[in-house]
């Protein structure tokens, strides 16, 4: 029976139609592979789809076409639901599928998804509202507001909040050192009071007046004992010049009298009640200014007079007689005035003297002559009324050299032909790299003067004072590389810097399919 029934069931599998599903007895036969794709129907979990075995790659169709217990993974898409159409999804709503379901998108970065004007990349609005979606409330729009609780329109700093529009009893300043006192802010009038009445940090100031000890009652305090107070305490006074407070005959309005002792205050001791007297060695009634003493009367060998110029001489003083003898016999600083004459050095023998090499004598000295204008006494061709000629000396001793004769040149350090107008020099002919032009603007560079010609390298060429005039352009900032320029957005250039074009005609430059000729 065996071999019959095996034959019987090939017959018939080999004539089967393949639409049609023949049932075998697995148990006695073994698994079989209805399909053909190669797995027993035991592993394939659709053996009559050869598309569908363990070994199937997965494809977006809704079938689990890998046999794996899952259907679609890793060829699906998560969509986000886009309630409110603003092109955002709601990250907590999502559908996995090959195709985007209605009313779903891509992404999921909606921050309210029954808001359409919330979104990101929203504008901010001042509304309380995170429009954005930037995890920030009205970012950038509302400012800091301090409240006023004593109404005085000055604000406590330790009292802040942030809104657009403030509501009743906030005010944008935060001055108010005390916010339970209307009387007290910037504005406020500081009294003496012991409180910081105009929030300056400082009390009582400028309505307080400092006070100082009157121990001897003399009307005059002691500088260095003060009080500062709104009224004059008791032993206290307005003054503060007394130099001794525990006597009451010295203040600043005692008189001086000759004690050692600084009666007035006023840091002299005995002043206008001593006599200064100087000593008189030469017993001639003129005393030595250089040795003198301060006294009531005048010690012995002293006099009042200080004038006499040798205190040991007898014939030497104010009234003496001036003689020729090389000394000042008249103590008037000089000597032999009247009985000598000054001589002055020629040594060039040109009549001229050196004004430096004065002597005075009775007689005139070998070599010298009573003239003192010679402004060079080692050549006897420089002198006052000689020529001057050019040579770098001053000829004729009148202060200028070279004067009439020469002329200013200027340093050609480029060789172009055109002078430095900050470096020149005098001479009688131009030294070398110097020339008689003052214009060159850029000494440096023999490619800059005022014959150049104006290139676009941001230099002044032609030295008329502006850079790179009539050879740049204008170039337009092209942000989304669309080939077209924001004509808000431009810089003057010799070429285009990157980024930059010379079209300017671009109506939305944050977007590259925005431009003149894009397709509508």
């Amino acid at each position: 029976m065996r071999p019959y029934a095996a034959f019987l069931l090939i017959t018939l599998l080999a004539c089967r139609d393949k639409d049609t599903e023949i049932a075998v007895d697995t148990a006695t036969y073994g698994p079989t592979d209805a399909d053909g794709d190669g797995f027993s129907s035991t592993d394939d979990c659709n053996d009559s789809d050869g598309s569908i075995s363990p070994g199937a790659t997965e494809r977006c169709d809704g079938i689990d076409n890998n046999c794996d217990g899952q259907i679609d993974e890793g060829v699906s898409s998560t969509w986000y639901a886009d309630a409110d159409t603003d092109g955002y999804g709601d990250v907590d709503s999502t559908m996995d599928s090959c195709e985007p379901p209605s009313g779903y998108v891509p992404t999921g970065t909606d921050c309210d998804d029954t808001d359409a004007d919330r979104f990101p990349g929203a504008t901010e609005e001042c509304d309380g509202k995170d429009n954005d979606c930037d995890d920030e409330v009205d970012e950038n729009l509302g400012r800091s507001w301090y409240a006023d609780a004593d109404g005085d329109g000055w604000g406590d700093p330790d009292a802040s909040t942030e809104v657009c529009d403030p509501d009743k009893g906030l005010v944008v300043n935060s001055d108010d050192c005390d916010d339970t006192d209307a009387t007290v802010n910037p504005d406020g009038e500081e009294i003496c009071d012991e409180i910081d009445n105009d929030c300056d940090t400082l009390i009582d100031e400028g309505v307080t007046d400092t006070f100082y000890a009157d121990v001897d009652s003399d009307g005059y305090g002691d500088a260095d004992t003060i009080v500062d107070a709104c009224d004059v305490p008791e032993g206290y006074t307005t003054e503060a010049a007394d130099c001794d407070d525990t006597n009451s005959d010295v203040n600043p309005d005692g008189e001086e009298v000759c004690d050692e002792i600084d009666n007035d205050c006023d840091g002299v001791v005995d002043e206008s009640v001593t006599t200064p007297f100087f000593a008189d060695a030469d017993s001639d009634g003129y005393g030595d200014a250089s040795v003198s003493v301060s006294a009531c009367d005048a010690p012995s060998g002293y006099t009042t007079d200080a004038s006499d110029c040798d205190d040991t001489n007898s014939d030497v003083n104010p009234d003496g007689e001036e003689v020729c003898d090389e000394i000042d016999n008249d103590c008037d600083s000089v000597v032999d005035e009247g009985v000598s004459t000054t001589w002055f050095t020629d040594a060039d023998s040109d009549g001229y003297g050196d004004p430096s090499s004065a002597i005075a004598a009775c007689d005139a000295p070998t070599g010298t002559v009573d003239d003192a204008t010679d402004c060079d006494d080692s050549d006897d061709a420089v002198h006052p009324g000689a020529g001057e000629t050019c040579d770098e000396q001053d000829n004729d001793c009148d202060g200028a050299v070279d004067e009439g004769v020469n002329s200013s040149y200027f340093a050609d350090d480029d060789g172009d032909g055109y002078g430095d107008p900050t470096s020149s020099t005098t001479a009688c002919e131009a030294p070398s790299g110097h020339v008689s032009d003052a214009t060159d603007c850029d000494d440096a560079d023999a490619g800059i003067n005022p014959g150049a010609s104006e290139d676009c390298d941001e230099q002044d060429n032609d030295c008329d004072g502006a850079v790179d005039e009539g050879v740049t352009g204008s170039y337009f900032t092209d942000d989304d590389g669309d080939g077209y320029g924001d004509p808000t957005s431009s810089t003057t250039a010799c070429s285009a810097p990157s980024g930059h074009v010379s079209d300017a005609t671009d109506c939305d430059d944050t977007d590259g399919s925005v431009y003149p000729g894009a397709t509508e």
